[in-house]
């Protein structure tokens, strides 16, 4: 019984890894440092979330929205960046981030609405939102010092997975104090 725990914890590391040779083999490319650098920086922010998620789930809940709503959040956060100081769409940003999550828990606490279905129904209409304020239009005009978040590096390693290791040292902290 313990052995099938410890295989079962062990699973998706074993796959990882399978999947890296494999990946390897067929191609000598991979497992350059310039092609790992690239899968880092494209997978950090969709890890970061899924930290978050990982202790909203812990905690008996369900957020279908949180992509729709950095998608929302990362439009209204960069188009002031366009004409106006970098602090303002920090700002912005994170307000659409505070008031899309006020909404939903205010539509799952004060209305009692099943969390499902209420961050189901807002992951398409912050898609929307998102997709209206843009006019579908991509977003690239971003001040230089803003892209080192993105591109830059810190001792040979993308900013982003200095970014990601310390949020996952935040939440191995912050999830152990976590009472379910």
């Amino acid at each position: 019984m313990i052995r099938k725990l410890r295989l079962q914890k062990l699973l998706p590391f074993l796959t990882l890894t399978i999947l890296f040779v494999a990946l390897w083999i067929a191609s000598p490319y991979f497992m350059t440092a310039g092609n790992l650098s690239s899968i880092i920086r494209q997978t950090a922010v969709i890890n970061i979330m899924a930290l978050g998620m990982t202790v909203v789930i812990i905690a008996g809940g369900i957020d279908l929205s949180v992509g729709s709503m950095l998608g929302f959040a990362s439009v209204l956060g960069t188009m002031p960046m366009e004409n106006h100081p970098i602090w303002m769409g920090i700002l912005a940003g994170i307000a659409a981030g505070a008031a899309c999550g006020a909404a939903n828990g205010a539509m799952v606490t004060a209305l009692r609405i099943n969390p499902f279905i209420v961050t189901l129904g807002t992951m398409g209409i912050f898609r929307g939102l998102a997709l209206l304020v843009s006019k579908g239009v991509p977003i690239n005009k971003v001040p230089v010092s803003m892209r080192y978040l993105a591109d830059g590096d810190l001792l040979g390693v993308p900013f982003v997975l200095w970014i990601l290791a310390l949020d996952r040292k935040s939440t191995r902290l912050n999830s152990s104090h976590l009472v379910i």
